[in-house]
């Protein structure tokens, strides 16, 4: 019976532990010829700044993509920039730092400090 009890108390604090690590991947469909591009590029600087080791940022330019990425494009559809995924959503609203941010903290199980 106490054994139950203890895997099963186990099993939670792993399971909690995995939660607090967890990350948003964003994956950010760029180019550096887009007018709208630095205010992008500010919008995920301040995230970077923010949430820290929370996010983890992929940048792809998919008018010049490397191997690896051109399947990312084909799989999200990507038809001009920019073009930001976030934990495999599109990020559909604009493109201010208070609807991103929301849009990063909804991702999360265990909400960090910062939202």
């Amino acid at each position: 019976m106490y054994e139950k009890i203890i895997i099963i108390s186990i099993l939670f604090l792993i399971i909690f532990i995995c939660f607090l690590n967890q990350k948003v991947e964003i994956i950010y469909f760029f180019n550096d010829g887009c007018i709208i591009v630095n205010d992008t590029n500010n919008i995920l600087s301040l995230a970077e700044k923010e949430f820290q080791d929370k996010i983890l940022i992929k940048k792809i330019d998919p008018f010049n993509p490397k191997d690896d990425e051109k399947t990312l494009i084909e799989k999200y559809n990507v038809k001009g920039v920019p073009t930001i995924i976030i934990n495999g959503k599109e990020y559909i609203y604009d493109y201010n730092y208070t609807n991103f941010k929301l849009e990063i903290c909804k991702n999360f199980v265990i909400k960090p400090a910062v939202c």
